[in-house]
C-alpha cells in the first residue's frame, strides 16, 4: 500500500520537477540576448549565438573556450590546449588529449562514462547527452556550466 502511494505521488510531481529545470537553466545565464533554453535537444534543433542547451552534467565547473569538434583521433591535430572538446564518446586512448581541454562535451556517455571520470580527475568541466552538439560548428565560443549541464553558444561561427 506504501509503495503504491509513494510510486504515485512521484508520477504527479514530475511535470513539476520538468518546469523547475527549465526554470534553473533559463536563469543560469541571466544575459538578456539568450533567445531559447532547450531542455530535451535533439537533431536538426536549431541553435544560434545566445541559445542554450541542456544535457548532464557529471563534472563542476563554468568556463569559457573555442569549441573544438573531434570526431576521431585522426582529429586531434586540431585540438589546441584550452579548447572545450566536443565529441561523441571516449576511451582510454582519448585521455591525452583530454587534458589539453578546457571541457568537455560529449553526444553520448553518462556520469560514470570514462570522459566524466577523467574530467573529474583533471577538475575540468564535462557535460554528457548533449545530443545539440552536431549543430555546434568547431571554433565558435562556448560557455559550458558542468553542475548544472548547460552549454551556452556565445558566438556561432557559420560551417
Amino acid at each position: 500500500r506504501n509503495l503504491k502511494r509513494k510510486n504515485k505521488m512521484k508520477t504527479e510531481t514530475l511535470p513539476n520537477t520538468l518546469n523547475k529545470i527549465r526554470e534553473i537553466a533559463a536563469a543560469s545565464f541571466s544575459d538578456s540576448a539568450v533567445s531559447s533554453v532547450t531542455v530535451s535537444a535533439s537533431f536538426g534543433d536549431v541553435v544560434h549565438s545566445g541559445s542554450l542547451v541542456k544535457g548532464v552534467g557529471c563534472s563542476a565547473g563554468i568556463v569559457t573556450g573555442t569549441a573544438r569538434i573531434i570526431e576521431s583521433l585522426e582529429d586531434s591535430a586540431a585540438m589546441q590546449r584550452g579548447d572545450i572538446l566536443l565529441t561523441h564518446y571516449t576511451d582510454p586512448s582519448w585521455t591525452t588529449l583530454m587534458s589539453l581541454a578546457r571541457g568537455i562535451v560529449l553526444v553520448d556517455g553518462g556520469i560514470l562514462s570514462h570522459a566524466a571520470v577523467v574530467a573529474r580527475e583533471l577538475k575540468i568541466p564535462c557535460i554528457v547527452q548533449l545530443k545539440e552538439t552536431m549543430s555546434i560548428t568547431s571554433g565558435s565560443t562556448i560557455t559550458i556550466d558542468g553542475t548544472k549541464g548547460i552549454v551556452k553558444i556565445e558566438t556561432l561561427l557559420e560551417d
